[in-house]
């Protein structure tokens, strides 16, 4: 019995004998699963969870980015600094975030998640670059989204800027209604 495979391990009955004897509780066997059944629940689970983790993060971004700018909780003045502008906060911003994806990717080809193969920086040179232009074009809308996000988050408020952050309910609605993503979910 496989360690993964908990509750759908074959029970064997109390002395190995195929009649149950009175008192005694029963359960019958379920088919063995499907290797590659457990293997997708497993990478969904995974994927959920680190959906989640990504989540978190991106809920923490923009108050860390508010206290960057606004300093409401004193932490820079106490320093005997300034609050950053708008600006050099998403200049920042940005540096931050594309140190970290180089980091995060090349760990990612370095060491892959379960059940998806190693890659290098050669491979990624070699391969197609059919949908780079749209993986391009998605930085770019997320770079100018961002940017109208923190300059709106400065002149009306953090609160308000972050009440209009519908990206999560367009992303759905694209991946549901144009991407079909949850058609093949049970």
């Amino acid at each position: 019995c496989r360690p993964c495979c908990g509750a759908q391990a074959p029970l064997v009955n109390g002395a190995g004998s195929s009649t149950p004897q009175a008192g005694e509780l029963t359960i019958e066997s379920a088919p063995a699963a499907d290797a590659a059944t457990t293997t997708a629940t497993a990478n969904a689970t995974t994927g959920l969870f680190v959906a989640a983790a990504g989540g978190l993060c991106f809920g923490f971004f923009s108050p860390c980015f508010n206290l960057a700018v606004n300093d409401e909780l004193g932490w820079v003045r106490q320093s005997g600094g300034a609050p950053l502008k708008v600006f050099a906060a998403n200049l920042y911003f940005c540096v931050a975030f594309a140190l970290s994806a180089w980091a995060a990717n090349l760990a990612l080809m370095r060491w892959p998640p379960p059940g998806t193969q190693r890659s290098s920086l050669s491979e990624y040179a070699s391969s197609p670059s059919d949908g780079r232009w749209l993986a391009l074009l998605s930085g770019v809308v997320c770079a100018i989204g961002n940017a109208a996000q923190f300059v709106g988050g400065d002149m009306a408020g953090f609160a308000s800027a972050d009440l209009v952050q519908a990206f999560p309910i367009v992303g759905t609605v694209w991946g549901v209604a144009c991407l079909g993503e949850f058609r093949k979910a049970s």
